[in-house]
């Protein structure tokens, strides 16, 4: 599978905002405490260095050879990439450079200000695209932390979401934190605080739970409804439940062979995100309709060597035919990738090409949910992080297969 991408480097109209303590009168509330309150920093996420400059981005004003890269995606899958470079002074001093405006240039002006010679706090937009691909900025306030070996720095959303929602007849103050380091609050690796008994003591052992479709609470079992950047949550008693399973066939009967994880995100009808996984066990969700948004896909290589990993995302607004209904006791069987579009389609305004004139194109693939490719990595380092994004090339053919040109990219 290639694609070829176009790459737009995307700028915020206005600073940052820093995320403020709580206050009165707002629902759900971003809270980032000051330094030294509990909670205030989940589990750093390991963000690897590399020497070379990544792909499709440059530095000014630097001597890139004195650098060290690391690549991170805060927001969907599919967003811009954040570049961090790493600067060594010498005398364990070091300075660190954020592309936080995500426009694919690291400017001197980008230097982090740290709160010691290892530990660096900014703000930093969680990005995420909506239906008709505009790019959403939602607040954020991250850490990131250089490791003793001098290697991997370590990165984590500071703070937490805070509200208060109804779990049967009982209102209760609730925390929500991000523990993947993405800037959502509702995929699996997040943290859901539920203070049972009302005292602000926030206990591990029987205040935490894990992000899932369903949450057993005091006896009952509670659809969880939100949206993945938390901005809402809602507990409904469920009244009947449905299953969910992956399963890819190979043409001749049976499941692929190559396919070593595969993951949807599925989205109900009241917004609410539920996300099933291959191998493992049917997901149980509540009973209803939902539609996939998102998929990830690794492959094993047939000539062996790293696996293939695949994103594709959301770009369109869905249409009737993408939902599925999932019964009360009855399991939905979906094939998250099933017969992929391969097209080609241009960017810009023209009709006709002139000889020795440079055009733009972008090819596409789409599932046949019409989820679009947006990225392609060869490895096993999480998606979220890392460099070696997959090369597409296009070569453009005259009469006769002439070669009229040609021309290579990666994915933003």
């Amino acid at each position: 599978m290639n694609a070829l991408l176009a790459s737009a480097a995307l700028a915020l109209a206005a600073p940052l905002p820093v995320p403020r303590q709580a206050s009165d009168g707002d629902a759900w509330r971003y809270v980032v405490p000051p330094s030294g309150s509990a909670m205030r920093r989940p589990s750093l996420v390991a963000l690897p260095l590399g020497d070379a400059l990544p792909q499709g981005v440059t530095a000014t004003a630097f001597d890139e050879r004195s650098f060290r890269y690391g690549v991170l995606r805060f927001g969907d899958e599919s967003s811009p990439r954040v570049t961090v470079a790493l600067e060594d002074l010498g005398h364990e001093m070091y300075a660190l450079y954020v592309d936080a405006d995500r426009d694919l240039v690291i400017t001197a002006d980008e230097r982090v200000m740290g709160t010691s010679e290892r530990l660096w706090e900014l703000s930093l937009p969680c990005a995420t695209e909506d239906a008709d691909g505009a790019i959403r900025f939602v607040p954020r306030r991250v850490a990131i932390e250089l490791g003793r070996t001098g290697t991997i720095l370590g990165v984590a959303t500071l703070g937490w979401l805070e509200g208060r929602v109804r779990i049967g007849e009982r209102e209760l103050d609730v925390r929500r934190r991000d523990g993947d380091a993405n800037g959502f609050f509702h995929d699996a690796a997040d943290h859901l605080w539920v203070d049972r008994n009302g005292d602000g003591e926030w206990s591990a052992m029987e205040e935490l739970f894990v992000v899932q479709p369903i949450l057993p609470f005091d006896g009952e079992r509670y659809a969880m409804r939100s949206s993945r950047l938390g901005e809402d949550l809602a507990f409904e008693r469920i009244d009947g439940t449905g299953f969910v399973r992956i399963e890819m066939p190979n043409g001749q009967g049976g499941p692929r062979a190559d396919v070593l994880e595969a993951q949807v995100l599925l989205v109900g009808r009241d917004g609410s995100a539920s996300l099933v996984r291959a191998p493992g066990a049917a997901t149980e969700v509540p009973a209803g309709d939902y539609r996939p948004t998102m998929v990830t896909l690794r492959l094993a290589a047939t000539k062996g060597g790293d696996p293939w990993n695949y994103v594709f995302s959301e770009r369109y607004d869905p249409t009737e035919e993408r939902w599925r209904s999932i019964a009360k006791d009855a399991e939905l069987v979906i094939d998250p990738i099933g017969a992929l579009e391969f097209s080609i389609a241009k960017v810009g305004d023209f009709d006709e090409i002139e000889t020795g004139e440079r055009f733009r194109a972008q090819l596409r693939l789409h599932t046949a949910d019409r989820l679009l490719v947006t990225t392609v990595y060869r490895g096993r380092a999480a998606p979220t992080f890392g460099f070696g994004s997959a090369r597409a090339s296009l070569t453009l053919l005259g009469a006769g297969g002439r070669r009229l040109g040609a021309a290579t990219s990666g994915f933003a």
